[in-house]
């Protein structure tokens, strides 16, 4: 471990992700520490990554920090998926995953009340073609990223959804980001953030209770309304 490798950058992804939002960073930051701290413990709650606009860097925060710490294990033990029948369908094995990256088609919505259950379920039942089923622990938690704000549907006593908005005024802007994509493809400056997930202290956070409902929670809330 150097700990001297630099991470800036990387928390330079998390804020620019929350939209500068301190509150929002301090959550998600939390967020990864505890699945990097307890990994086979859900939070159950759906972290939402959503921006008007492509090129602000959701997929890079969801995906590849969580690929760098696993490395070669990454593909047994995440699922990216941009159909939900990969969630919640009938042959889906994703509870055995700890952590699945949806990026949301029409279907979401459609099937909001099983992926809601998926969330917050410890157990789901595993049907394999050809084999009986089982009922198996469910230790997956999901990141969701879109450019949609009717991706997910929020209810008014929501207690699922975390919902960051991502600032957009660096959309594609490739003097901030290069430095971030470099800095994540470092082997050394991960592993230092790994640690540096490792040693937070969150004692005391609570995933669904702690949540920042600032105003895009409030606009998802209202664009699920009937």
């Amino acid at each position: 471990l150097d700990e001297t490798a630099n991470y800036s950058s990387v928390l330079e992804l998390f804020d620019i992700t929350c939209g500068r939002c301190v509150d929002s960073v301090e959550y998600l930051l939390n967020w990864f520490a505890h699945k990097v701290q307890y990994p086979g413990s859900k939070t159950m709650v759906c972290v939402v990554l959503y921006s008007s606009q492509e090129g602000t860097g959701k997929t890079t925060i969801a995906e590849d920090i969580f690929k760098s710490f696993m490395g070669e294990s990454h593909s047994s033990l995440l699922l990216s998926t941009t159909s939900m029948d990969n969630v919640v369908g009938k042959f889906s094995t994703a509870g055995e995953k700890l952590i699945c990256f949806v990026s949301p088609c029409l279907s979401v919505i459609g099937k909001s009340d099983q992926f809601k259950s998926h969330i917050t379920d410890n157990t789901f039942f595993r049907e394999i073609k050809g084999q009986q089923g089982e009922c198996v622990a469910n230790i997956n938690d999901i990141m969701v990223t879109s450019n949609n704000e009717n991706c997910c549907k929020v209810g008014q006593h929501d207690r699922r959804y975390q919902i960051m908005e991502a600032d957009a005024s660096v959309a594609n802007d490739r003097e901030v980001f290069s430095p971030i994509i470099k800095a994540i493809k470092n082997d050394t400056i991960m592993r230092n953030f790994f640690q540096f997930l490792k040693d937070r202290d969150i004692t005391d956070f609570n995933p669904s209770q702690d949540r920042v409902k600032n105003q895009v929670y409030k606009n998802f809330q209202a664009s699920s309304l009937s």
